[in-house]
């Protein structure tokens, strides 16, 4: 079997957090033109930063259409409101409408819309070592992932989104049938503890990327669960990247 190595992207390779609340902010608002003019509302975007790491899909967003977003502070006051009958009922079609202004936002400027991403530089180049190995498994559509690493000149072996599999797990399981890659202590490095867990009953070795979207209880959680924390330090290391050259 072809042995890999596995990536998560936003809050792992790209901080995006910006550029989801500025298209979240887009969303409640109904803006549809001069995306370069928006000013996200100051209260809004410091609630999405504390919200962002406990949102796991773009459908979780929908709670920012609602004053109540306010209310929330941690997991369990998220999923809470995701899984009342209101807000169930909307996910699927908040998700359409997100990515449709994200696609409107890079429509109207494309170098605009890239420069509300920013890479995590050392993460990037690490990624850049081991491209022939690094597949890219993440909640995020392909087609985004794609256009922001081809603008940094990064071409992974593969990019796998929730269009392959309706979970990580279930893209690790299918790669794993269709393509012949060995998930056996294959590193599957992350930002989100639950994706973390799931993926880890593939089989992989589960990696906590502690530099992206990482509560504190997260962090603990992750430690109390035995799995290993990457930092800018250390991250060559678990990927067994060689050191340059002096």
């Amino acid at each position: 079997m072809t042995r890999v190595q596995f990536f998560d992207f936003d809050g792992c390779l790209f901080d995006t957090a910006y550029e989801c609340a500025v298209v979240a902010w887009c969303v409640r608002c109904g803006i549809t033109e001069r995306f370069q003019s928006v000013e996200v509302d100051r209260q809004f975007l410091r609630q999405f930063y504390v919200l962002k790491p406990y949102v796991r899909y773009a459908r979780e967003y929908v709670v920012f259409c609602s004053d109540e977003y306010l209310s929330l502070h941690d997991q369990a006051s998220l999923d809470a409101m995701l899984s009342s009958a209101g807000v169930r009922s909307q996910l699927e079609s908040y998700q359409e409408r997100f990515y449709r202004m994200r696609e409107l936002i890079k429509a109207e400027s494309f170098e605009a819309w890239l420069a509300l991403n920013r890479p995590y530089p050392f993460a990037l180049e690490a990624l850049r070592c081991v491209a022939e190995s690094a597949i890219i498994v993440s909640s995020k559509d392909s087609k985004t992932i794609l256009e922001l690493l081809a603008a940094s000149q990064v071409t992974p072996r593969g990019v796998y989104d929730f269009s392959y599999a309706s979970s990580k797990l279930g893209v690790l399981r299918r790669l794993r049938q269709e393509l012949g890659v060995s998930l056996a202590g294959a590193v599957f490095l992350d930002d989100n503890v639950e994706h973390l867990l799931k993926a880890q009953e593939s089989g992989v070795r589960p990696v906590l990327a502690s530099w992206g979207y990482v509560a504190p209880e997260q962090r603990e959680r992750a430690d109390t669960m035995g799995i290993a924390v990457a930092t800018a330090g250390n991250l060559r290391q678990i990927l067994r990247i060689s050191s340059p050259d002096p």
